[in-house]
C-alpha cells in the first residue's frame, strides 16, 4: 500500500502543480488582456486627439483662404465702385457744399473739440480751486483753535 499511496501523493501534487500554473497562466492572460485594453484605449483616445487636431488645422486653413478671398473680392469691389462713382459724388458735393459749408465742417470738426476741452480743463481747475480754498478755511481754522488752546493754558 505504500506504492499506492505514494502514486496517490504524486498524482495530487501533479494535481495542484497542474491548478497551480492554470491559475498563474489565467492571472497572466487577464493581465495581458488588462494591459492591452488600456493600450487599445490610449490608442484610441490618441487617434482621436490627432483627428481634432487635423481637424482644427484644417478649418483654421479654409477659414483664412475664405476670408483672404473675400478680402480681395471686397478690395475689388471697392476699388471698381470707387472709380466708378467718385466723379459722380465730388460733382454732388459741389453743388450741395458750398464754401461756407465747408467752412462750418471744418471749424466744428477742429476748433468746437479744442473749445470744449479748455472749458472742460477750466471747470476742473475752478472746482478743484474750490477744495483747496475750502482745505486751506479748515487747516486755518484748525490752527487757530490749537493756537488758542494753547495761549489758553
Amino acid at each position: 500500500m505504500g506504492e499506492e499511496q505514494r502514486i496517490n501523493n504524486l498524482a495530487a501534487q501533479a494535481e495542484e502543480t497542474r491548478r497551480r500554473r492554470e491559475a498563474e497562466e489565467s492571472g497572466s492572460r487577464q493581465a495581458e488582456e488588462e494591459l492591452r485594453k488600456r493600450e487599445d484605449a490610449v490608442y484610441a483616445e490618441l487617434l482621436r486627439l490627432h483627428q481634432l487636431s487635423c481637424d482644427t488645422y484644417l478649418g483654421e486653413i479654409v477659414r483664412d483662404a475664405v476670408e483672404d478671398a473675400a478680402t480681395a473680392q471686397a478690395t475689388r469691389e471697392l476699388r471698381l465702385s470707387h472709380t466708378a462713382l467718385a466723379p459722380s459724388v465730388d460733382r454732388l458735393e459741389e453743388r450741395v457744399n458750398g464754401p461756407d459749408v465747408i467752412i462750418r465742417d471744418v471749424v466744428s470738426k477742429t476748433l468746437l473739440p479744442e473749445v470744449d476741452k479748455v472749458r472742460s480743463r477750466q471747470e476742473r481747475e475752478r472746482a478743484e480751486e474750490r477744495f483747496l480754498d475750502a482745505s486751506t478755511r479748515s487747516m486755518e481754522d484748525c490752527l487757530q483753535e490749537v493756537d488758542q488752546k494753547l495761549s489758553g493754558k
